[in-house]
Formats: C-alpha cells, structure tokens, sequence
C-alpha cells in the first residue's frame, strides 16, 4: 500500500484514481485476512484436517523432513544424465532463431516521411 501510494506523487489523475482503488483493494485483502481468516479457523476446529490427502506412510510413522528430501535422488544417474543433456540440446535446438535477430532501437527513422 505503500509503494502503491507513491503514484499520488505523479499528479495525473488517472493514476491517482488507479492507486486509490488499488489501496483500498488491498487494504481490503489484509483487513480480511486478519479477521476472517483466524475466524474461520477457530470456527472449524480439528474439522480443518477433513479435506487433506491421505497419504500412505511406510512403517506407519511420520518421517523426518530432512530424509524425505533426501531420498529424491534418482537411483539411476546415468539414464536421467542422458535425458538431461537430450533436454538442453532440444532447448538449444529451439532457441538458435534467436541468433539471427537484428534488435535495435528504429526512433524516428521508422517513422513515414
């Protein structure tokens, strides 16, 4: 809302009409985060768990964080090697038209006589 009020400072009226309503609408997300939100929470109770996933767990325990990110590791290096090199060569394929573009500024000899 800050930064948002610094378009007040331009002087023209569009975007001081655009950062006002803009401010209000943001004013208006906080406003309903801090109350409805923590509100409805309350509300709801242990009831906020009834829409999660169930997920099936090994062994029946909750695993630590720190192994489970862990073991993302693919067990085969080479093959996902080979399909990532085949992937930034497909990227690269792609991407040489963009060596050939000729980018520069035209200003005002683009501009009929």
């Amino acid at each position: 809302m800050i930064s948002l009020s610094g378009l007040f400072l331009t002087g023209i009226d569009v975007f001081s009409g655009l950062a006002f309503g803009t401010i209000m609408v943001v004013g208006v997300a906080v406003l309903g985060s801090l109350t409805f939100l923590p509100a409805l929470l309350s509300l709801l109770g242990k009831a906020t768990d009834r829409g999660r996933i169930p997920v099936h767990r090994p062994g029946g325990g909750r695993r630590r964080a720190v192994p489970a990110v862990g073991s993302c590791r693919p067990r085969r290096g080479a093959p996902t090697a080979g399909a990532r090199r085949a992937r930034d060569r497909g990227v690269l394929v792609l991407a040489a038209p963009l060596l050939s573009l000729h980018l520069e500024d035209s200003g005002i000899h683009c501009a009929p006589r």
